[in-house]
């Protein structure tokens, strides 16, 4: 989307969609309430699906709120507001979906949420594309693609996804349930750590761009987030190696299969390092051209921007492997306390950071933070599996 942007708009129009891109995760991050793995690791079916989704509507109720209160306080010019408020929508749309996603992963049908995910991603991304061809006006053509999204979503509900919910053991999977509130409050607590961990870890993945808002302007917003838009590729592609495997190491875990499933966490790791080490290498050899090419904007000067913000997004793939395997060992806390020590640890150091040193303070200190977060994982996560800890206690 800052492709296009940046074809048919203004540079300072993308500085501001990545802003706008960066508050809507992070409200996203209310209204999923850190429920999506938490659904696909309850392997023994303690919720029903219903219960899921009356606890997701009201996580998404309380990410309305958030986005109101936000807006209201924040004092943005009309173009940011907007901005913020029509991809949040999208988000909100999201929110829903990955309740369902959770539904399907945990029978291993993680595909069906992959294609709902995808074709509505496709939808708004092409309706944006031609809005923003024919009417040059980034706000619009965000309302078309949040319209076409909409579209897409009830589509599959209507056509596909509800079918498939009733006609699979309609009591199991959206069942009553226990009556009262007491499985409310259960799911809640049970999902408030993997929430909040969620929260920081998106405040924290997003506090240079907070920073940058603050000390430095929109266009150079605009070019720290096209260096910075590699970064998540390698979480992408850390997601292709462990998303589908999540439910067998829940069950490995849960079973009691210890040594196999210490054996494939490491092979899985190995492999996020694999990606890692290619991904810099890449970047730093070919990296800024063709960054440059595809944003139609010269970044010749954010050559260490880049490479340091690469190697910092492997520790952010390490760190949200982790953070996975955590869940499965029902070790919210330990994620808890490991976001918080890093959201501490990155509000201190990179509102600093950019002041005195702008880009290259943003990288410097947001690589501290990840690799600092992902070696706290890994010790926790080593002291649990070798018996130190109690692998199947809270």
């Amino acid at each position: 989307m800052s492709m296009i942007v940046m074809r048919f708009g203004k540079l300072s129009d993308a500085g501001v969609l990545s802003f706008a891109f960066a508050v809507a995760n992070v409200l996203m991050s209310i209204g999923a309430f850190g429920g999506r793995m938490f659904q696909a690791t309850d392997v023994n079916r303690q919720y029903t699906f219903k219960m899921y989704l009356i606890h997701r509507f009201c996580s998404l109720g309380l990410m309305i709120v958030s986005l109101v209160l936000y807006l209201s306080i924040s004092g943005f010019e009309s173009e940011k507001a907007w901005s913020v408020a029509l991809l949040a929508y999208i988000y909100m749309i999201e929110v829903v979906e990955n309740c369902i996603w959770g539904y399907f992963q945990s029978k291993d049908m993680l595909y069906i949420g992959a294609r709902m995910f995808c074709s509505r991603w496709a939808a708004v991304i092409a309706v944006f594309t031609v809005s923003m061809m024919i009417l040059n006006d980034m706000i619009k053509a965000l309302g078309a693609g949040a319209i076409a999204g909409t579209i897409v979503f009830v589509t599959w509900i209507v056509v596909i996804v509800y079918r498939r919910l009733i006609n699979d053991s309609c009591h199991s999977v959206i069942g009553a349930g226990s009556p009262g509130t007491r499985w409310f409050v259960s799911l809640t607590a049970g999902t408030f750590p993997l929430f909040a961990a969620g929260f920081c870890s998106l405040f924290i993945n997003n506090v240079p761009k907070f920073a940058i808002d603050r000390y430095l302007n929109d266009e150079i917003q605009a070019c720290y987030g096209f260096v910075a838009m590699p970064v998540f590729v390698i979480g992408l592609l850390n997601q292709f190696i462990y998303q589908p495997t999540v439910a067998r190491l829940a069950r490995e875990y849960t079973d009691g299969k210890i040594s196999a499933f210490r054996e494939n966490v490491k092979h899985q790791m190995f492999e996020v390092a694999g990606i890692m080490v290619a991904c810099v290498v890449g970047a730093g050899a070919f990296g800024i051209p063709v960054l440059s090419f595809i944003y139609n904007t010269d970044l010749t000067g954010y050559w260490k921007e880049l490479v340091i913000l690469q190697l910092a997004g492997g520790f952010l793939a390490l760190s949200g492997y982790f953070n996975v395997i955590l869940t499965i060992m029902r070790k919210q806390n330990v994620i808890l306390r490991g976001y918080l020590f890093a959201l501490v640890l990155g509000t201190i150091i990179m509102y600093t950071a950019v002041r005195y040193a702008g880009t290259v303070g943003a990288s410097v200190g947001y690589l501290i933070v990840m690799a600092a977060l992902f070696a706290y994982y890994y010790v926790f996560y080593y002291l649990y599996v070798r018996g130190i800890g109690k692998p199947c206690e809270e």
